[in-house]
């Protein structure tokens, strides 16, 4: 089952789409979904908890809107749902340009590998893109508690300008920092991002085009998703 998270515009969108999708791909799933802006349960546990000035925060650069600290709240909520007692697993995909060069089912049998302790499933070195949730370990866990308090602290210790210009990024960034016993380790080649590989700590990003320093050219900043 796919569940696509959508906005009112989305929605029209992602029908028109499915509805030109090749009979062979519809063939292998349902698709399931799911209205953001009537999930009001699900954004009352978001706003209890995320301070209202880092929903929708945007630093001139980055404007990730609220939408993405489901990937920190849903896969908890929806394991309490009682439509969902009986999924195991939750393949959760970030990224809206991410695109899958293998089977991403495929990515399920890592389940079978988790200790315990672990619930999250994540590539190493790039997991925000692309996590495997243990729906039945989380639906026992303290994990909104752990998300809690990665977002008191950041907030605190940073301020909204940096800890929010990610959105949740630096949430979750948190989390698989100070909380790794819970995280399972999946191999990177799920979640492989080129620039992740020319990040010089100090430096900030670096290209090909100018020399090593804090300032970036102008082939980087002129992209259309800077960062």
């Amino acid at each position: 089952v796919f569940h696509l998270l959508v906005d009112d515009t989305g929605d029209s969108d992602m029908r028109s789409a499915l509805l030109r999708l090749e009979p062979r791909l519809i063939a292998k799933g349902t698709f399931v979904l799911h209205r953001l802006d009537v999930m009001q349960e699900l954004w009352q546990s978001i706003k209890a908890v995320v301070p209202l000035d880092c929903l929708g925060h945007s630093d001139g650069q980055h404007g990730y809107g609220s939408a993405g600290w489901f990937r920190v709240f849903a896969p908890h909520y929806w394991s309490l749902q009682a439509g969902w007692s009986d999924v195991h697993t939750l393949l959760w995909v970030d990224a809206g340009d991410y695109i899958f060069l293998e089977d991403p089912a495929k990515i399920v049998a890592y389940h079978t590998s988790f200790t315990p302790y672990q619930y999250v499933g994540v590539p190493l070195a790039h997991h925000k893109t692309v996590q495997l949730y243990d729906m039945q370990k989380m639906r026992s866990s303290n994990w909104l508690l752990l998300v809690a308090e990665a977002i008191r602290d950041g907030y605190k210790l940073h301020g909204k300008h940096e800890w929010c210009s990610l959105g949740e990024g630096n949430t979750f960034n948190a989390l698989s920092r100070h909380h790794a016993s819970v995280f399972f380790r999946m191999p990177s080649s799920w979640s492989y991002e080129p620039w992740y590989e020319l990040v010089d700590i100090g430096y900030g990003i670096i290209d090909f085009w100018t020399r090593k320093g804090g300032r970036m050219s102008d082939a980087w900043q002129g992209k259309a998703f800077m960062g």
